[in-house]
């Protein structure tokens, strides 16, 4: 099987789990501004689980961009279809001889 391939297969097979692990993460520690942190999380779990798999020939280090993608959409989506709570923008300020 092409390296293409295995890596389309393990991602299709993560998928469900990767999601469950967002949507857990998340529920845990809603606070925002912590995405960095949720993200390297994600990654120390999904990497220690990968390498207890041991018998795949795709590395760690092939498999971990294409994941990381595939977090962003999945968070994207998530916060497109407000799944995750996100603080609006503030309005800019109006200067001072502009109020009313």
């Amino acid at each position: 099987m092409t390296k293409f391939l295995q890596i389309l297969l393990i991602i299709n097979q993560l998928f469900p789990a990767v999601v469950g692990f967002i949507r857990q993460i998340e529920d845990a520690f809603p606070e925002q501004g912590q995405g960095a942190a949720k993200l390297e999380m994600l990654r120390k779990l999904l990497e220690s689980a990968f390498q207890a798999i041991g018998d795949v020939s795709v590395t760690w280090a092939e498999i971990w961009p294409k994941l990381q993608v595939l977090i962003s959409s999945i968070v994207g989506m998530f916060n497109a279809v407000g799944r995750f709570k996100t603080t609006p923008p503030a309005p800019p300020a109006v200067p001072a001889d502009e109020r009313h």
